[in-house]
C-alpha cells in the first residue's frame, strides 16, 4: 500500500473543467451526499481512461492507505456496459474481496453497521455512525480475520432485499465469539437497501431484530 500511487486521471469532486465534474457532483447530491463529506471520504471521479464516467470509491485500510477501490458509473446506463468496474489484478495492492470499505474505522469502533453496498455504508457514515461495506457478500478468510481481530463488540448487518438467508449464513462464523450480531431482514420491505430505505427504517427494523443464534440460523 505504501508504494501505491493514485492514478493521475482520478480527480477530486471539485476538480476538473468538463461536464463530467457537474454530472459526478449531481449524481452524488441526488443520492443524498454532501460534497464536502465526499471529499472527506476520499471519493473521486474520472473523466478519462479506463474509469471515465465513474465515481471512484477508495477502500482505505487501518493505516489510512488505499488498498483498492470500486468504480461506479454515474452516466446514463446505456453509455457504460457495467454499473461497477473493479480494478484489474495487480493494479492495486489488494483484491476487493480481501478488503472492507471504510476498514480504518475498525481501529476504534465498538459497534458497526455492515452493508453490501458502499453507498449504503456512506449513508450511515454521513450521519455519524461507524459503518463498513463488503461490496459483495462473499466473506472470505481475510475478511473474517479482519472482523474477528477488530475491537467490534456488536454488528448490525443489513441484508439487502432477497439476501437475508445468504447473509445469515455468511456471518454465522461470528457465533460463539465475543461479538453480538443482528442480521436485519429487508425481504418484506418495498426498498432494497439502506441507501434507498433511509436510516429511520433501518433503525426501526434493528429494534425488532434479535441477536443471531443457532436457533435463528436454522429456523
Amino acid at each position: 500500500s505504501e508504494d501505491y500511487r493514485i492514478p493521475k486521471e482520478f480527480l477530486h469532486i471539485y476538480e476538473g473543467q468538463t461536464i463530467f465534474k457537474d454530472k459526478a457532483q449531481k449524481y452524488l447530491f441526488d443520492r443524498g451526499f454532501d460534497l464536502d463529506f465526499c471529499i472527506k471520504m476520499g471519493i473521486m471521479y474520472a473523466e478519462e481512461g479506463r474509469y471515465y464516467g465513474r465515481i471512484i470509491l477508495p477502500f482505505i485500510n487501518q493505516k489510512s492507505l488505499w488498498d483498492t477501490f470500486n468504480a461506479r458509473d454515474f452516466l446514463n446506463p446505456s453509455v457504460q456496459e457495467y454499473k461497477y468496474l473493479n480494478p484489474k489484478n495487480g493494479e492495486v495492492p489488494m483484491k476487493l474481496t480481501d478488503t472492507l470499505y471504510n476498514e480504518y474505522c475498525l481501529k476504534t469502533a465498538s459497534k458497526v453497521y455492515i452493508t453490501e453496498g458502499v453507498f449504503d455504508s456512506l449513508t450511515f457514515i454521513q450521519k455519524g455512525f461507524d459503518s463498513i461495506a463488503a461490496s459483495g457478500w462473499a466473506i472470505g478468510l481475510n475478511r473474517k480475520r479482519i472482523l474477528l481481530n477488530s475491537p467490534i463488540k456488536e454488528l448490525a448487518v443489513i441484508a439487502d432485499r432477497g439476501f437475508y438467508n445468504k447473509t445469515m449464513n455468511q456471518f454465522s462464523f461470528l457465533l460463539n465469539t465475543d461479538k453480538k450480531v443482528k442480521i436485519i431482514n429487508m425481504d418484506n420491505e418495498k426498498v432494497k437497501d439502506a441507501n434507498e430505505g433511509g436510516l429511520d427504517l433501518i433503525f426501526e427494523l434493528e429494534e425488532k431484530t434479535t441477536y443471531l443464534s443457532y436457533e435463528s440460523l436454522f429456523a
